[in-house]
């Protein structure tokens, strides 16, 4: 019965107001933040969302269905969303529309370059923005018929989540600092983006060093 249920759904037309609906994206991203303005954005789109926050994850999912999109957040805690992105251009069949995802805009042109169709900057937060990046790559089949009204509607994710992800960083961060202050740039990933009204980790260094003084002054060092 699931397996029928789930058969029903994907064979269903998108309509205007649902531009994806009847599609499947899978979104590998470890940012809780960033997955839930996906998730949102998918919601309001029709299209239904699997999630993966790794690519071991990724792996799990791939092994049992194929999702007909797929979105690539770059900086992954197990390695290079790159990589991914080259085996599923190279699947057979390979997946529709692949969609890598950063907040460095200079990485559009290498994941374009490993396989990707399109490049999402961090943050996304425009609907409109979202269903033209995955329709642009669709076949003219999985189209809506008819004209579709653009919104302007942005998404804005719980900000706890976005606590979650700094609550993280930060314990990534005080625990590179305690090993090697100096490495500390791999601590990060490069891949935040600047989401409106929130701060983030845009110079990784810095908010170290403000981490690991707080650290220190409570564990009743002198900061230096």
């Amino acid at each position: 019965m699931p397996a029928t249920i789930e058969a029903m759904l994907t064979k269903r037309r998108p309509t205007a107001e649902y531009p994806l609906l009847g599609q499947t994206i899978l979104v590998i991203e470890d940012s809780r933040f960033a997955s839930e303005a996906l998730r949102l954005m998918c919601l309001r789109s029709g299209a239904r969302i699997r999630r993966a926050d790794s690519l071991r994850a990724a792996a799990r999912h791939l092994a049992t269905y194929r999702p007909s999109i797929a979105v690539i957040d770059l900086g992954l805690p197990d390695g290079s969303g790159l990589s991914l992105i080259s085996e599923m251009a190279a699947g057979r069949p390979p997946v529709t529309v692949i969609l890598a995802t950063s907040g460095d805009d200079t990485n559009a042109d290498i994941a374009l370059e490993a396989g990707a169709h399109g490049f999402l900057p961090k943050p996304v937060t425009s609907i409109a923005g979202f269903q033209a990046a995955v329709l642009d790559h669709l076949p003219k089949e999985a189209h809506p018929k008819g004209p579709r009204p653009l919104t302007e509607d942005i998404v804005l994710p719980d900000p706890l989540a976005l606590r979650d992800d700094l609550a993280q960083r930060q314990r990534s961060c005080a625990k590179a600092m305690t090993r090697k202050p100096w490495n500390i740039w791999h601590s990060f990933s490069p891949d935040w983006g600047e989401a409106p009204g929130t701060w983030c980790f845009r110079r990784p260094p810095r908010a170290c060093w403000w981490v690991f003084q707080a650290g220190r002054a409570r564990r009743g060092n002198s900061p230096g």
